[in-house]
């Protein structure tokens, strides 16, 4: 039996990956929150495309991780734009948690609870 790829519609079509979906969490404010990415025993790299949102204030930072290990270090890149003004008070970091790969976000004092969305890829450790 041949399946229907999602975003080529073709059967058989295993050249496109299907498109990942799009998360949504809530955050607190005044708060460490984090989010798993990735397992570090099977993927390499992990990409975030990601907003960062104040929904009663409207303003938004959009944009970009991209977190790189060693299998005890984690290197995060964030490459972003922000809806002005710019979102004080927010810091994002990587970490490393027996085998988890975590975003972590600290907020203080931004004025209301955000709400991250993201899309994720990833490439695996080689076999």
């Amino acid at each position: 039996m041949e399946l229907t790829n999602p975003i080529s519609v073709h059967r058989g079509d295993a050249r496109y990956e299907p498109i990942n979906p799009e998360v949504q969490q809530d955050l607190l404010d005044n708060n460490t929150d984090y989010i798993v990415v990735g397992d570090k025993t099977v993927v390499r790299k992990v990409v975030l495309d990601y907003s960062f949102e104040l929904p009663i204030a409207g303003r938004a930072i959009t944009g970009r991780f991209t977190f790189n290990h060693d299998g005890s270090n984690v290197d995060l890149e964030n490459a972003y734009n922000f809806i002005k003004p710019l979102i004080d008070g927010v810091a994002f970091s990587g970490a490393i948690v027996g085998n988890e790969i975590r975003l972590v976000i600290v907020t203080n004092s931004i004025g209301e609870n955000p709400t991250i969305r993201y899309r994720k890829t990833s490439i695996k450790v080689a076999a």
